[in-house]
């Protein structure tokens, strides 16, 4: 049987890279494979507990810390020691060189590198710490793994986009829970009070700089000055909302913004939805989108998000964030107007399916041992 070890750095319901985790172990056929977890001890504990009922084993770590260095490497001693794998799968690339440096050292062969996003991070100091950390385990790695080119190319150079370790891994979804549904639409507007005729723009992701949810005040703003019939609705947490809520306050949008919070039914918020806004600065290939465009839900990306998110382009936009707002109410008034709610079939066929996916990857991990073993 071959065994695999994820690492995670936290899995947190609200993280793109948690949900893509999540989605292939929990449609992974595991009869003939083994995967593990291990994340960091701040980890939601509702997150693991669902890992842990699907049979997978959870373990923890502590987070890394340069003051007590040794004993970070000695705990990866003392794990591989009383563990063993075929295979580490990494999404938590700052520690990549040391998990994959212990891991070599009890015989593991196969080293996943795993980017997930387009920028190391937004905050220029902690970009060049986490290149610096992040560049060794190159060599180390034996895959390197993305969720686009875009992504690829910012963890591992512009080698990825030849080099014979390269390998892409969508961020598939389930298509059937994503799937529209009237029923679900119906009764989440009724649950806020909202009639059909309002327009509904949803905006999905975690409250952080990166994110950029305050751009779109302006937008509405001046939208609401020709027809206050739409409304915004935020989904998401973070440290950047209070600093949003006070904008929303500041601006007397109180009444035509809705902050819904960290949710466990996010499926059901792109069902009451007529568009989905991404106003991001950078994205790797965010789940968000692709969810939203199963559920047959229009989208209006920031051009800082990679162009392989859009899987329909008879129905999505992309826009500058440097244009004036009315390009952004031009956009959101054709979009919001369609009744047509596309089929999810097109999103099985660019690759997006999970069951599939997740059945793809797990060959992908059994043959690569065979050929390391053979």
């Amino acid at each position: 049987m071959v065994k695999v070890l994820y690492v995670v750095d936290r899995l947190h319901r609200g993280s793109g890279v948690t949900t893509v985790v999540l989605n292939y172990l929990l449609h992974m056929d595991r009869s003939d494979i083994r995967i593990d977890v291990i994340a960091l001890y701040t980890s939601d504990s509702d997150v693991v507990e669902e890992l842990v009922d699907s049979g997978i084993n959870v373990h923890f770590m502590p987070a890394l810390s340069l003051i007590k260095i040794r004993s970070y490497w000695q705990f990866w001693h003392d794990f591989f020691q009383d563990n063993k794998y075929d295979i580490i799968h990494s999404h938590f690339n700052q520690i990549d060189y040391i998990v994959f440096s212990v891991g070599k050292h009890y015989g593991i062969k196969e080293f996943i590198s795993h980017s997930h996003n387009t920028k190391l991070s937004e905050i220029k100091w902690k970009a060049i710490r986490n290149f610096i950390m992040c560049y060794p385990a190159r060599k180390l790695a034996t895959r390197w793994a993305a969720c686009s080119d875009v992504a690829g190319v910012a963890l591992f150079g512009k080698e990825f986009l030849q080099s014979e370790k390269s390998i892409r891994i969508n961020n598939a979804v389930d298509c059937r829970l994503f799937g529209y549904d009237a029923d679900t639409r119906s009764s989440m507007r009724k649950q806020y009070g909202l009639s059909d005729k309002i327009k509904v723009l949803a905006c999905i992701g975690t409250f952080k700089v990166q994110k950029n949810q305050a751009y779109l005040l302006p937008i509405l703003k001046e939208l609401l000055s020709d027809d206050d019939n739409y409304r915004l609705i935020f989904v998401g947490g973070g440290n950047m909302l209070d600093e949003v809520k006070k904008k929303v306050d500041d601006m007397e949008l109180s009444q035509y913004v809705i902050f819904a919070g960290v949710v466990s039914n996010v499926k059901d918020y792109y069902q009451m939805a007529d568009v989905l806004l991404m106003p991001s600065l950078y994205e790797g290939l965010p789940m968000v989108g692709i969810e939203a465009q199963v559920s047959g839900l229009p989208c209006i990306f920031s051009d800082g998000i990679t162009k392989e998110v859009n899987l329909n382009i008879n129905s999505n936009m992309y826009l500058s964030l440097k244009v004036p707002a009315i390009k952004w109410i031009e956009g959101i008034k054709m979009l919001s107007t369609s009744a047509l709610r596309q089929d999810s079939v097109f999103i099985k066929k660019c690759g997006y399916d999970i069951d599939f996916e997740a059945e793809r990857l797990k060959c992908k991990y059994i043959g690569w041992v065979r050929s390391k073993n053979s």
